[in-house]
Order: structure tokens, then sequence, then C-alpha cells
């Protein structure tokens, strides 16, 4: 895995114009990309930047057609790993580009579901045929309590520090995601 001396630091800005300049053109149609971790903590102005991009997707087209304009732009797959059965995760990296290295998880992340309660209060900002779902402080908050790496611990204190989470909305959206994550489970599973 790279070191983040190994990569320039992306700002808000750059992110915007990667995505309208360098993947947007390579979409021949609209596709939604939900921006997670550093991402959207950089998006939201929560954090100055990031290290590489971190993206989610709700709809198979959408993430085969982002993947697909990646590799067109030059990305090559470099991990290609089923965390669960039911989730992809693969890292796209390209050298000598302003980022170096992309995230994706298709349907789910670290297996948040990405809800109806949690992409309640985001923000959509269009990147030309990108069109990126930023959700807010609270869900951001709550999804980097895992897998609490130390630049997880790091991110936490930092939205601890610029914009304290809503408890309330930070309980409630867990309390979503427990119970979806309980009603997979076989009865016989559960101690």
């Amino acid at each position: 895995m790279a070191t983040p001396g190994d990569r320039a630091l992306l700002t808000a800005r750059e992110v915007g114009t990667w995505l309208d300049r360098d993947v947007g053109r390579a979409l021949r149609e609209e596709t939604e990309a939900v921006a997670h971790g550093g991402t959207a903590l950089t998006l939201l102005r929560l954090k100055a930047s990031t290290k590489d991009v971190d993206f989610g997707f709700r709809a198979g087209e959408d993430f085969e057609r982002f993947v697909a304009a990646l590799k067109a732009a030059g990305y090559r797959v470099t991990r290609d790993f089923r965390p669960n059965p039911r989730e992809t995760y693969l890292r796209l990296e390209r050298r000598g580009t302003l980022v170096s290295a992309v995230d994706l998880r298709f349907p789910t992340w670290n297996n948040w579901r990405l809800t109806d309660q949690v992409l309640r209060r985001a923000r959509v900002i269009p990147y030309g045929r990108v069109r990126v779902v930023v959700p807010d402080r609270d869900a951001v908050f709550l999804f980097k309590t895992y897998p609490l790496r130390e630049t997880d611990l790091d991110d936490l204190r930092a939205i601890v520090r610029a914009a304290p989470p809503d408890q309330t909305r930070v309980i409630a959206l867990f309390d979503e995601q427990d119970a979806l994550h309980r009603s997979e489970l076989r009865a016989e599973t559960v101690h």
C-alpha cells in the first residue's frame, strides 16, 4: 500500500477538476457516485485534503460505467477484492496523474448500506457527467467508525473539532444499519 508521501494530497477543487476532466469526459451518460471517507470529508470541507478518492455506488450500471471510464482514462485495476460475498471492492491506479488511486465499492461500503435515511441530508454536486452524492457529516462520521484505522481516528477527531456530529442522528443511523444487519442473520447464528 502506498504511504501518504507516495502521492499528492488532493483538495476538493482538485477532486472536482479530476472528476470533470478525466472521468466525466469518458462517460457517455450521467453516472452517480457516492463519496466516502476522506473524499467525502474533503468535499464537505471538514478536511483540507485526501490522499486518494473513495466512491460507492447504489446502482450496478453506475459502478460499471465509472470503472470503464477510469480504464479508458488509463487506470488499471490493482485490487479486486470481495470483502463479503455481496460486496465488490476495486482499487484502480494510474501513475503520473492528479489522482493516482481510486477505491470503488458496490453495493455496500464495509457492509454499510446507503439507505434513504443515510442519504436524506446528502448534497449532490455535478461534475460534468458525474453526479457526486456527498453524505452529510453525521453519516460520514458513522461510516468512519469502522474499520477504525489510525487515519479514521484522526478523521473522527477532526470532525469533532470542526463540526461536532449530531449524536441523536448518528445513533439513529447506527440503529438503522444494525437492524439491517440483524435482519440478514439467520436465527441459528444469533447468540
